[in-house]
Parts: C-alpha cells; structure tokens; sequence
C-alpha cells in the first residue's frame, strides 16, 4: 500500500509538471504568433502589406498586356495571377483575388462551372 501511495504521488508529480510545461510552451507559442500579427499589422498600415481594397486591384495596366489567346475557353494567366472568362465573344480578366471560390459539375455531357465573386 505504501509503494502505490509513492507511485501515485510520483505520478501526479509528474502531470503536474507536464501540465506546467504545456502551459509554458503555449504561452511561447502564442507570443510569437502575436509578434508576427503585429508585424503584419504594422506593415500593413504602413502602406506595405498584402490586404488590398477590391478596387485597388488590377490585373493588367494597359489592355496590350492582355494575354492574347486564339480561341475561348477559361484560361488562367499565371504571370498576372489573372482568370481570363470569354463573356460575348471577349476575354474578360479577373485578378484571382476578387474570386471568392468556384465550382464545377457535369449533367450528361455538358459541364457548368459556377464562379463566386468577393
């Protein structure tokens, strides 16, 4: 009875290390997450960050840096992170950021691809 008192004693001994090195591993974790949001964020007020209005996206300066394509189907233009859509007869382009998400299904022989927009 005495050794499984020792034991036990042993065992809560160490769960409650185990606990308080968890509790410290996370409260690092968490600083340096904080740490790496706060640079974002002062990047992004200070005019260099990633966040950017919809309106202030661009796909293509001018309309001679458009892709050129010989027939018209979805195409996606890598280099300008652009999706190219034929709409009546034009290719229309729109900066993967303002795409929310897409999808495509197929009824017999026809697909149809459903595309969100932010």
């Amino acid at each position: 009875a005495r050794t499984e008192q020792i034991d036990f004693k042993a065992r809560e001994e160490e769960r409650r290390r185990q606990k308080e090195n968890q509790e410290e591993l996370l409260e690092k974790v968490n600083q340096a997450t904080l740490s790496i949001l706060d640079k974002s964020n002062n990047q992004n007020t200070a005019g260099g960050g990633t966040s950017r209005k919809i309106s202030e996206i661009v796909s293509y300066k001018d309309i001679s840096d458009v892709k050129r394509v010989h027939h018209f189907a979805i195409q996606v233009d890598n280099r300008s992170e652009t999706v190219l859509l034929p709409i009546y007869g034009i290719m229309v382009p729109f900066h993967i950021l303002t795409i929310k998400n897409a999808s495509a299904t197929q009824e017999n022989e026809h697909y149809f691809i459903r595309i969100n927009f932010n």
